[in-house]
């Protein structure tokens, strides 16, 4: 199995058009355990942005483009990275 970058994993799904700065809620089936989530924004394929993370949700950038958000987190049954696509208007 090869190894994607965050960025390239987010390019595997469609892209969510989102508005400037609209606040995008993140929602489990089960939580995550406490303090494991960890969030990056991927501004291009080499370049890393603080992530707006708060109660939940997250705030998309306020400049237009395409960004891809990576995260990581544990369960109990163990861990998992996942990334997805925003396109912002």
């Amino acid at each position: 199995m090869g190894y994607a970058s965050p960025w390239e994993q987010g390019h595997q799904k469609a892209l969510a058009e989102v508005d400037a700065q609209s606040k995008i809620t993140l929602s489990f089936t089960k939580e995550p355990l406490s303090e494991s989530l960890s969030i990056e924004l991927w501004t291009s394929e080499t370049e890393t942005a603080e992530a707006l993370f708060e109660k939940g949700r997250i705030t998309a950038p306020s400049e237009p483009g395409i960004y891809v958000y990576h995260f990581y987190a544990s369960w109990e049954q163990g861990s998992r990275s996942f990334a997805f696509p925003i396109k912002v208007n």
